[in-house]
């Protein structure tokens, strides 16, 4: 399990409270507390465990992997945006389905985002992207 850099917190009793009584996935184990004290001390412990890095065996934190996902969700969000006036010339053409778009997309050579084939899901997924901005 990740541990989370240390720092005390006001709510620091309740929050090692629910680290011990909570099962693998994370709910509470009933009988334990009153709920209105578990629904209180909950939302503290999450908000405060949310609002901290999580830090690796080697020191390392978590900073780096999500901005990684925000890079990757731009260059996706580019790629979606190149390939759909490709996709409503294959609409203009009187293609409509998912699975004849992807088809001509083979045909034609236009690559995926990450260079795999195309199926009925990539290009819902793309049309869905391009749908977002």
């Amino acid at each position: 399990m990740p541990q989370r850099a240390s720092s005390f917190h006001p709510d620091w009793f309740c929050i090692q409270f629910l680290l011990k009584n909570t099962q693998s996935n994370g709910r509470e184990r009933s009988g334990q507390c009153g709920s209105s004290e578990v629904s209180s001390c909950t939302t503290n412990a999450l908000v405060y465990r949310s609002s901290q890095p999580i830090v690796n065996r080697m020191g390392q934190t978590n900073a780096k992997v999500n901005h990684g996902g925000e890079a990757m969700r731009a260059k996706a969000d580019a790629h979606a945006a190149s390939v759909m006036p490709t996709i409503e010339a294959i609409r203009a053409a009187g293609i409509t389905g998912l699975k004849p778009i992807a088809r001509e997309l083979i045909r034609r050579g236009v690559p995926t985002f990450r260079g795999g084939r195309w199926d009925a899901t990539r290009v819902r997924v793309l049309i869905g992207r391009a749908r977002s901005f």
